[in-house]
């Protein structure tokens, strides 16, 4: 569950720029599940913001409350941080989503990925990053009935060694799961199946 631990000095000055913030994945009110289905998607997250000082150190307590009642509606016990596989999700602080088809990710005279200068170009302009989220579905998944499977499978080349040049270069790579994609064709396998197919390759 998100938690926007801002300061409590800085939560007055936050109510000029945004009249609400926006918790997502939580209800309107502290309850036993909050994590529940929502009534109304489109208001029922929305969380009002302080509206002075005074009244910011209880609107800091009412995130922490919702954090802590979704984390213990799904039995969550912290042991997945001891995973030494994980332990790189700990120092990662910036993470761009990127589009496999980026023109200065992707050379389409010579058909050749080029993972260097696209790190070096993003190293350049703001000190480079941590890890990357590969995101080749959109803008394509909808136009035709390709699955988010599908459209990794369709990016040219060998992705194992585009994963590997990022690893040389002290880069993580993730790669995207999209519940919501159930209108497209469907694979041999579940989705879980099939997206473990893919990250093994």
């Amino acid at each position: 569950a998100p938690w926007f631990g801002f300061p409590s000095s800085a939560l007055p000055n936050m109510r000029a720029l945004m009249a609400h913030t926006l918790v997502l994945g939580l209800a309107t009110t502290v309850a036993a599940d909050p994590c529940a289905a929502l009534d109304d998607p489109l208001t029922s997250e929305i969380i009002d913001g302080p509206a002075d000082g005074e009244t910011a150190a209880a609107y800091q307590a009412k995130l922490v409350d919702f954090r802590t009642n979704c984390l213990a509606s799904v039995g969550y016990n912290a042991s997945a941080r001891a995973w030494s596989e994980v332990a790189w999700t700990r120092t990662t602080f910036v993470q761009p989503q990127m589009h496999a088809y980026d023109r200065e990710f992707y050379d389409v005279d010579t058909k050749k990925y080029t993972v260097d200068s696209w790190l070096d170009g993003l190293e350049e302009r703001y000190g480079g990053i941590d890890s990357a989220l590969v995101w080749p579905t959109y803008t394509n998944i909808g136009i035709d009935d390709r699955s988010q499977f599908d459209l990794i499978r369709a990016m040219p080349g060998d992705i194992g060694a585009v994963v590997d040049a990022m690893h040389a270069r002290g880069v993580q790579v993730l790669w995207p799961y999209n519940p919501w994609d159930t209108g497209t064709r469907r694979g041999n396998g579940t989705d879980a199946e099939l997206m473990a197919e893919l990250l093994a390759k």
